[in-house]
């Protein structure tokens, strides 16, 4: 998929902006831009901060090399042994999950299932030169048709899941191995979920999707353009979730880079799935700015928001300005609320997007203790992984 730097591709000149970032923040901006520079050395406790900044965007690994490269013995020895720490068992990690992902392959492909391998998974393979790109999980897309027989390949192959916490309007099911040995499995058969549907075509994705490889398995990969779509969707629910989303934006500036975009296929996306214009336009446009992404303008101009632009500069100040400061739910509802208004949508549903807001919420404080269960099981199975990586392989290949 890698195909060399872009061409008549314009990137975005001059310093970011964050409203009023940190220091911590300014270094972490311009250590994951490829043409960043070296801003002045912070002091001391800035480094920690960047050092803890890198860790909850989950960009550790993609700092290290330029970190070491524009600062070298300036950088305190604690912040390089934890950058370098989280590179290594984001590598192990990485290696042992795709022999897993080749055994659940051969398994998809003896049952006739078509799975594309998505997010993380598929960039740190795919579109970052080394690696580096860290991920948790194993994200596949299949059809909506072949829902049923993935989640019995699955069931047979060890892995578990509960159903009744599955909503099927949220397009995904988790599955795990219960003895944690393996990572979990994030089954979509959508892209956009919920409130913050983008009303996207998933089918027509994997029928111009491309072909790899992993461990000798074939699988799927979304082309270019069907990425930056897909991207510019994870962001938006990050979004809505609160959630930290900085790596997102640098993959869409590695995919601009790396790879051959068809931007009339981009804004094509944005004509079929009418709600995807704003999203499309605001993420591509902050990574851009922010990151140097290679976009091309005629593709930002034809995104241009249908009314408001005015109201379309305020959204893309307050998505820089909540992008490494966390969001309240509040500042998440006013994001989604004003892409849903610049994309035309009427009055009705915004009382959606509260009503939505506050169930989640609400299911959110109810489930309180299954949500601390949730996180002791997810740190087991990241120290189960930092620990041998060699074995969890071995596991993983003994599964199929």
């Amino acid at each position: 998929m890698r195909s060399g730097p872009p061409s008549g591709r314009a990137q975005a000149s001059g310093p970011p902006s964050l409203g009023v970032p940190t220091a911590a923040e300014q270094l972490l901006v311009a250590l994951l831009r490829p043409d960043g520079g070296a801003p002045a050395a912070p002091l001391r406790r800035e480094w920690d901060r960047f050092a803890a900044l890198a860790a909850r965007e989950q960009v550790s690994s993609l700092v290290l090399a330029a970190t070491i490269e524009r600062y070298g013995a300036v950088v305190p020895e604690e912040v390089r042994r934890a950058l370098a720490a989280a590179d290594a068992r984001s590598r192990a990690h990485a290696a042992a999950a795709y022999v897993q992902l080749a055994a659940l392959l051969r398994r998809f492909r003896r049952a006739g299932v078509a799975a594309a391998l998505l997010k993380g998974a598929a960039l740190s393979r795919f579109v970052y030169a080394g690696g580096g790109r860290g991920f948790h999980d194993l994200d596949l897309l299949v059809p909506l048709s072949d829902r049923g027989a993935a989640e019995r390949v699955l069931i047979q192959a060890g892995y578990t899941t509960d159903r009744a916490a599955t909503v099927d309007d949220v397009g995904e099911r988790v599955y795990w191995d219960a003895s944690w040995r393996r990572v979990p499995v994030d089954v979509h058969w959508r892209l956009d979920a919920g409130p913050v549907s983008l009303g996207l075509n998933c089918d027509g994705m994997l029928r111009r999707a491309l072909s790899g490889t992993v461990e000798g398995e074939p699988v799927l990969l979304l082309g270019p353009a069907d990425m930056l779509v897909a991207l510019a969707a994870h962001f938006v629910k990050h979004v809505w979730g609160c959630r930290p989303r900085l790596r997102y934006l640098r993959d869409m500036a590695e995919v601009t880079r790396c790879c051959s975009v068809d931007w009339g296929q981009v804004v094509e996306a944005a004509v079929t799935a009418p709600r995807a214009r704003s999203a499309l336009r605001t993420t591509l446009g902050t990574a851009a700015e922010l990151l140097g992404a290679a976009v091309a303008p005629a593709a930002l101009d034809r995104l241009a928001p249908l009314r408001g632009p005015a109201v379309n500069r305020h959204l893309g100040a307050l998505i820089r300005r909540r992008l490494l400061r966390g969001d309240t739910a509040s500042a998440a509802l006013l994001q989604v609320a004003l892409m849903r208004w610049l994309d035309k949508d009427t009055v009705r549903v915004y009382p959606g997007l509260v009503a939505s807001l506050l169930e989640v919420r609400t299911r959110r404080l109810a489930a309180g203790v299954l949500g601390v269960r949730g996180r002791r099981a997810l740190r087991r199975l990241r120290l189960r992984s930092r620990r041998s990586g060699a074995a969890t392989a071995g596991a993983a290949a003994g599964s199929d």
